[in-house]
């Protein structure tokens, strides 16, 4: 594998390779991760592309780890292919409840972009306690995110830990990582599809930008949503929604994707239509 790069960047400490940092990172802190599991590193392999260079810097670092994906059953089939095509040695964990069947269970709301989003913490987040968790968290990613550091504890999970190795990469390095070291990406960042981000079909986090996309590219898994954001508010809207203005299932549908009223997208637009997992619909 190639460990040189021209990822290089100057401060006040004078220029600084990046890509050698990440790696002495992985390096440096193997002892503590391997003190608090003899499997070493737990490593989330999302099918992004901040996993992807996670991934190689870790196989280039030659540090003891596991790779791991957690499916939500809401992720795009093309993550779920590239997956399993790309990273032959990454655990797949299956949830027990499927989250489009588990949010007509829960009383308080639906994951949405401005309320709780629990789908995060019961089908990704809760993986990993006992380990040292290398992440690709970035701080250019979010003014939340900018205040991290190389080193957390888990708020959660006191025997938990997070290395976020990669936390002084702009978007502009990870690209540039991943084409010198030619590094298979997600089709979904590709043509004709040119998603910005991947992960979950119809995350509220990304809503409302991709709901067009995603209505093209996934309209089964849109209308799985649908159809469970609706079940929701017809079993527990009277009690737990206090919306202004929200008194029906299609407006609450509404709201959820777009946080307004307004009329929803043409319904008869064009879709492009891939095999989809049964699980995602479930």
């Amino acid at each position: 594998m190639k460990t040189n790069s021209a990822l290089l960047q100057n401060d006040l400490f004078g220029e600084r390779d990046m890509v050698d940092i990440a790696i002495k990172r992985l390096k440096l802190f193997e002892p503590i991760a391997l003190n608090m599991n003899p499997a070493g590193y737990w490593i989330g392999i999302s099918g992004g592309k901040d996993s992807a260079v996670i991934y190689h810097l870790a196989k280039t670092a030659k540090v003891k780890a596991t790779f791991h994906h957690s499916l939500t059953t809401v992720d795009a089939p093309e993550t779920i292919w590239h997956i399993k095509k790309e990273y032959p040695d990454v655990e797949i964990h299956r949830p027990t409840i499927p989250l489009l069947q588990k949010i007509k269970q829960v009383r308080t709301s639906p994951p949405s972009r401005n309320g709780r989003r629990w789908c995060c913490r019961d089908y990704k987040e809760h993986f990993g306690t006992g380990y040292m968790v290398v992440t690709g968290v970035r701080a250019a990613e979010s003014a939340r995110r900018s205040g991290y550091r190389v080193i957390e504890q888990c708020m959660r999970a006191k025997t938990k830990r997070f290395c976020h190795a990669i936390i002084d990469w702009t978007d502009d390095m990870v690209w540039k990582y991943i084409k010198e070291n030619n590094i298979p990406i997600n089709p979904l960042y590709k043509e004709p599809f040119n998603f910005k981000r991947v992960g979950c079909v119809l995350c509220p986090l990304a809503l409302p930008g991709v709901e067009e996309q995603s209505r093209r590219w996934h309209p089964r898994i849109v209308a799985a949503w649908e159809k469970a954001i609706k079940e929701w508010f017809e079993r527990f809207g009277d009690e737990c929604c206090n919306i202004s203005g929200i008194k029906t299932a299609e407006e609450y549908w509404r709201w959820w994707l777009t946080g307004q009223a307004g009329s929803l997208p043409n319904e008869n637009q064009e879709t492009l239509i891939f095999e989809e997992p049964k699980e995602a619909f479930v």
